[in-house]
């Protein structure tokens, strides 16, 4: 067996190249609304859930309302993994 050692449910396992892909996190992506007084804009966020990308939102602008914007795209709502972004 090829891969690295991993514990789960207090046993050793080996994890091959096939069980390695399926761990990696499922990410969503979502628009999420921001308000501000008269001023309102849409960002798209990928995150683990549509909790934590409404929270990343909302630590990113404090003093702004931020939700949902419905309706969701099922075809992109699941992404296998967070774009890069250059800083």
């Amino acid at each position: 067996m090829f891969g690295r050692r991993s514990r789960r449910n207090g046993r050793d396992q080996f994890l091959e190249k096939g069980e390695k892909a399926m761990e990696q996190q499922k990410m969503v992506k979502v628009a999420v609304e921001v308000r501000n007084g008269t001023a309102r804009f849409r960002v798209a966020v990928r995150a683990e859930s549509i909790r934590r990308a409404l929270s990343v939102v909302g630590k990113r602008y404090p003093h702004s309302e931020v939700r949902v914007s419905f309706p969701i795209d099922p075809e992109g709502f699941f992404v296998e993994a967070p774009e890069r972004v250059a800083a």
